[in-house]
């Protein structure tokens, strides 16, 4: 299993998106799936690593199924980076000044 690192926003993000869900009809169940789903994605990332599709450069993501979130996230070489929980629809690439 690689070690996984969160960038700040990256994990700000995460947090947001959850309270985001939260305020939703049924938020208690939806937050939950949300998590559920990005621990599983997190988890998938940190024991294959090259299993996801590249995005730009040396960046994958890694869809959320259900949600339209991806997680974007750098290769190095002892560990990979997280770099953002980005939604799909809304400002592309703010993330790349990250990396």
């Amino acid at each position: 299993m690689t070690e996984l690192r969160w960038h700040p926003a990256a994990a700000r993000e995460a947090q947001a998106a959850r309270r985001w869900y939260q305020t939703e009809q049924d938020a208690a169940d939806i937050a939950r799936r949300f998590q559920a789903m990005l621990r599983r994605a997190v988890t998938e990332i940190s024991q294959a690593p090259e299993r996801w599709p590249i995005l730009v450069d040396d960046l994958r993501k890694r869809p959320l199924r259900g949600f339209p979130y991806r997680v974007v996230y750098q290769l190095h070489q002892d560990h990979v980076l997280i770099v953002a929980v980005m939604h799909e629809r809304q400002r592309p690439n703010y993330w790349r000044e990250r990396v």
